[in-house]
């Protein structure tokens, strides 16, 4: 078996860091980053390697035989809210603070280069991060809802503070 680092790997399957950057929404510095980071998250480097076509594997190697592992780094997870930036989503647990005429509708805007934060947007324009490490599941839209729902480790407020008023994550 040979082996290669990223770049390397990336270079011979005749992709551009420019190419990658476009593909993958994140910048070429981020791509660069990525491929000279010693201790990058498994599910950035999986998402890589899927953009220039391949699939990642990881094994643990025993004397008596290699064990593919699954599961490691929430991929499934990730792979979902990726699939569904752009798109409506509920919260759960409920909102919290001055939410009498608000819906609890979010849109998803991004999900941050390194797969951290999850950017979600109020109709109004305000923005609130999440950690993806915080989000617990993504429920599927019930019948009397239209949006999947995002169940949290923590919750979404509404704050109202002198410097001005918007949503904030409180774990």
């Amino acid at each position: 078996m040979s082996e290669m680092t990223l770049d390397q790997l990336r270079s011979s399957r005749k992709f551009t860091q420019a190419q990658l950057s476009q593909t993958l929404g994140m910048t070429q510095a981020a791509i660069s980053k990525l491929e000279f980071r010693h201790d990058s998250y498994v599910s950035s480097v999986r998402k890589y390697i899927e953009a220039i076509g391949g699939k990642m594997e990881i094994h643990a190697v025993f004397p008596e035989g290699a064990i593919k592992l699954r599961g490691l780094d929430g991929d499934e997870k990730i792979t979902l809210l990726r699939s569904m930036v752009r798109g409506q989503v509920r919260i759960s647990p409920d909102l919290v603070g001055n939410t009498m005429k608000c819906e609890n509708r979010f849109t998803i805007c991004a999900i941050d280069d390194d797969e951290r934060s999850l950017e979600l947007e109020k109709d109004n324009g305000d923005h609130v991060w999440i950690p993806i490490r915080r989000v617990r599941e993504v429920l599927p839209p019930r019948p009397m809802h239209k949006q999947a729902t995002l169940v949290l480790n923590g919750r979404v407020q509404w704050f109202e503070r002198r410097n001005g008023n918007g949503w904030e994550f409180v774990e």
